[in-house]
């Protein structure tokens, strides 16, 4: 009959070895596989926040743009008319507009940038309310009286 072996001491050592190795290796790829997970996790945040970047520097490029466009077309040159009697139209108007103060000659027309003329609307249309309101004021004066 054969007789069972037993193995050595060295030959032990050199299984024991065996498989501490194989286990390394497997705890080794493990370890590479849940790096390469977090680097995939990690390159994907990276993108959303260089793709956010973008937007937002599209978007302050825009904005710019825009804002461009908006000074450009407030200094574009538009003509006004200022009426002239011997009452209260009868002095030039002066109308002061990004640090500049326009003199207008009352009973001619004139070029002048959009913004002057936005101003001079929108003085013309709180007279317009103040008038209105004063007349209210006086109907229900009257009325009362």
């Amino acid at each position: 009959m054969a007789e069972k072996k037993t193995p050595t001491v060295a030959e032990s050592n050199e299984v024991d070895n065996v498989s501490e190795i194989e286990a390394l290796r497997k705890q080794l790829n493990e370890a590479k596989a849940e790096l390469a997970k977090r680097n995939a996790v990690e390159a994907q945040k990276q993108a959303a926040i260089d793709a956010e970047a973008a937007r937002n520097k599209t978007m302050d490029e825009m904005l710019a743009i825009d804002a461009a466009n908006q000074k450009a077309k407030m200094e574009e040159r538009v003509p006004v008319y200022l009426i002239k009697d011997t009452n209260e139209y009868k002095n030039d108007r002066e109308v002061c507009w990004n640090g500049k103060i326009y003199v207008l000659k009352r009973g001619m027309q004139l070029m002048v940038p959009r913004g002057v003329e936005q101003i001079l609307k929108s003085s013309a249309h709180q007279d317009f309310l103040a008038l209105t309101r004063m007349e209210a004021a006086a109907n229900i004066d009257l009325g009362e009286r």
